[in-house]
C-alpha cells in the first residue's frame, strides 16, 4: 500500500509521535499497572532515609523487588517526584 514505507523501529517510532498517534498512560492511569502512586511515594521515601532494606520496602508497599528496584533507580514511575 502506499502509506507504507521503509524504516527502522526508530523511523516507526518517530512517525508515529510525529502524526500524534503516541498513547501514554503513565502510573495508575495504565491498565497494566499493579502499584498505585502512595505506594511508589512511599517506597521511594523509605529507600531515601537509608533506614529500610529493599526486602523491607518491599515487604512494606507490596512492590516485588524487581519492580522496586526500577522505581528506585527511576527506570519507572518517572513522572513521580
Amino acid at each position: 500500500p502506499d502509506h507504507l514505507f521503509l524504516g527502522t523501529s526508530k523511523d516507526n517510532t518517530q512517525d508515529m509521535i510525529k502524526k500524534g498517534r503516541k498513547v501514554t498512560c503513565p502510573g495508575e492511569s495504565n491498565p497494566a499497572s499493579k502499584h498505585k502512586e502512595d505506594d511508589v511515594k512511599r517506597a521511594r521515601e523509605m529507600f531515601a532515609s537509608g533506614n529500610y532494606t529493599r526486602d523491607e520496602i518491599s515487604a512494606a508497599t507490596g512492590i516485588k523487588k524487581a519492580n522496586l528496584y526500577r522505581i528506585l533507580t527511576g527506570q519507572t514511575w518517572k513522572h513521580i517526584a
